[in-house]
Parts: structure tokens; sequence; C-alpha cells
């Protein structure tokens, strides 16, 4: 059975061609991009929701953790004149609290993957492998300096090579344009 071109593409390394492609992008997996840690206690974004003019918001400790956490995460990244992350990664997190009263472990990661893209580390949360690399996200309790340590390393996500495809089908396409032009 004869391939199309659509699967001879996508058995090759293609590069991307129309987003911007900054030096962390081209590292190898695993290799380190960012590491961080946003001292306090973490405030998970799911717990005492309130609902507004028929509109779920998160809680008001949720609203001042993010708050508190914007100059944790623009010192981190964005203050360093890089642009939003827009790739595969793999992100670590590490949760010391104040005290025995745990989270769970998505409200965790779900508040700190939103936090990190409103303040310019990622584009878009989706791009975000969860890697625990052997050990438990919950890393005990210290009373003195409760924290998240966040360490954040490239991952080929599977969906950048579907962006490829997309981005060279829109450039075969703007070429296919220009040609139809020039014989106009």
């Amino acid at each position: 059975m004869k391939k199309t071109n659509l699967e001879e593409v996508s058995t090759e390394k293609i590069k991307p061609l129309i987003h911007e492609i900054f030096e962390e992008e081209l590292f190898e997996d695993n290799k380190l991009i960012l590491s961080f840690t946003i001292p306090g206690q973490p405030v998970t974004k799911k717990n005492s929701q309130r609902i507004f003019r028929r509109r779920i918001m998160p809680s008001k400790a949720y609203c001042a953790y993010e708050a508190y956490c914007e100059p944790y995460c623009l010192d981190a990244w964005h203050n360093k004149n890089k642009s939003p992350i827009d790739y595969g990664v793999s992100i670590n997190l590490k949760v010391y609290l104040k005290n025995w009263i745990v989270g769970d472990c998505t409200g965790y990661q779900q508040s700190l993957a939103d936090i990190m893209e409103k303040f310019l580390i990622l584009k878009n949360d989706s791009w975000i492998h969860w890697d625990w690399e052997g050990h438990h996200w919950f890393c005990g309790v210290d009373k003195e300096n409760p924290r998240v340590e966040i360490t954040v390393k490239r991952y080929r996500h599977p969906k950048e090579e579907f962006r490829a495809l997309q981005e060279k089908a829109i450039l075969q396409k703007e070429e296919r344009k220009q040609a139809k032009l020039k014989k106009a």
C-alpha cells in the first residue's frame, strides 16, 4: 500500500517553520531550562470556589496566592527578556507545606500551571508533561520554609510534530499562492 504525502511527511523529523524558535526549544530532552522557588504556603485552585454572577471564580485565598506568585514568576523568566515557552516541557514540582493539611496533586499542578501561564513563563499549559523524577510531589512539612520548587526541562511533546506539519502545509499553500500570482 502506497503512503500518502501526509504519512510520508509525518515520519520525518520536521523543523517548525512559522512559530518563533528560541534557543531552549532546540535543547535535547531533559536539559534544564528553568528552576525557581516560590516561597510560602501554596494554594490549590479548586478549593472553596465562589459563584459570582453565574460564573465560577477561584477562592479568595487562591487569588491572593496568584498575586503573591507574580514577582517570582516574572523574575524567573519574563524579566530576563524571554518569551513565553511555546513548546513541550516537563515540569517537576516539589511541594513543602507548613502543616499536614495536604491538598491533592492535581490541585497543585493546575494552580501552578495556570500561574505560570498567566505570568508569561508558559504560552499554554497544554505543553506540560508532569515528571516526578522518581519521588513524590509532596516532600514533607517545613514549618519555617513552606515553598514550591519548580524545575522545567525540555520535553518533546507529540503536539510539536503536528504543529510542524500544519506550519509546513501553510507555507506550501502560501508558496502556491505566490507562484499563481507571479504567473498572472
